[in-house]
């Protein structure tokens, strides 16, 4: 992989937690996502850009002032990993916890691979849930 092309890789995984999450950019959905792509943690038959959509929608109900800050990335071949803070208010259900309007504050990452341009698949995803759970005051 070229340099231009990791670059290129990590500008798509930035865009779409600094554009599409922290601007409320989700026309960007579509630019940003391959048609068949897929996340293996969520268990639906979505898939694509109206599975991404899905993701930032259900995210936004738990926390309509979602701030993603990405720290760090780093590209490998068609992967992208994000090193990533994320800041907002619990106001809504989070898998059965009601919401609290407490503030939470949580690091995570998440990797990305990208083909011809778009995201094609989430690979995995990792964060802090002990503290957001903690943080809503489900603990």
């Amino acid at each position: 992989m070229s340099a231009k092309t990791a670059e290129q890789n990590k500008a798509i995984v930035r865009a779409y937690f600094e554009d599409v999450y922290n601007q409320g950019q989700d026309g960007l959905i579509q630019a940003l996502f391959a048609p068949d792509f897929h996340d293996p943690v969520m268990h639906t038959e979505m898939h694509g850009p109206q599975l991404a959509q899905h993701v930032v929608d259900y995210e936004r109900s738990v926390l309509p002032d979602i701030h993603f800050a990405v720290e760090q990335l780093l590209a490998d071949g068609d992967d992208v990993v994000a090193k990533l803070r994320i800041t907002g208010t619990h106001r809504g259900e989070y898998r059965g916890v009601p919401p609290s309007g407490n503030r939470v504050d949580i690091e995570a990452a998440q990797q990305m691979r990208i083909k011809d341009g778009k995201i094609a698949a989430i690979v995995w995803h990792v964060f802090d849930r002990w503290t957001l759970l903690h943080q809503m005051g489900a603990l």
